[in-house]
C-alpha cells in the first residue's frame, strides 16, 4: 500500500513537473520517449525479474523503491525554475462587469 501511494504521489508530481519544464513545442515528443522507455523497461522487469519475485519479493520491493527514490531524489535537485518576464500590469480598478451592474 505504501509503495501504491509513492507512485501515486510520485506520478502526480512528474505530470506536473512536465507541464511546467518542458517546452509546449516538444511535449508530446517527450511524452512519446516516456511511454517508449517505460514500455521497454516494463518488458525488461516482466522479463527478467518478475520470475524472481516469489522467492525474492521484499529485495525486489526495495530494489524498485530505491530506484523511485533515487529518480524522484534527482529529479527534485536538477529541476530548476526558469527565467520568466515580470507580469504585465494590469489595472485592478475597473472592475468586473456582470451584465449591466458592475461589481468594484
Amino acid at each position: 500500500m505504501i509503495f501504491d501511494v509513492a507512485t501515486t504521489v510520485t506520478n502526480s508530481i512528474f505530470g506536473a513537473l512536465i507541464n511546467d519544464v518542458v517546452p509546449t513545442s516538444v511535449i508530446g515528443r517527450f511524452y512519446g520517449w516516456v511511454r517508449i522507455i517505460s514500455l521497454f523497461v516494463g518488458i525488461a522487469f516482466n522479463g527478467w525479474l518478475l520470475g524472481k519475485a516469489e522467492a525474492h519479493f521484499i529485495w525486489l520491493f526495495l530494489f524498485v523503491g530505491a530506484i523511485y527514490g533515487i529518480g524522484v531524489v534527482s529529479m527534485c535537485l536538477k529541476v530548476k525554475e526558469g527565467e520568466y518576464p515580470p507580469p504585465a500590469a494590469s489595472d485592478h480598478s475597473k472592475g468586473i462587469e456582470i451584465g449591466r451592474a458592475s461589481c468594484r
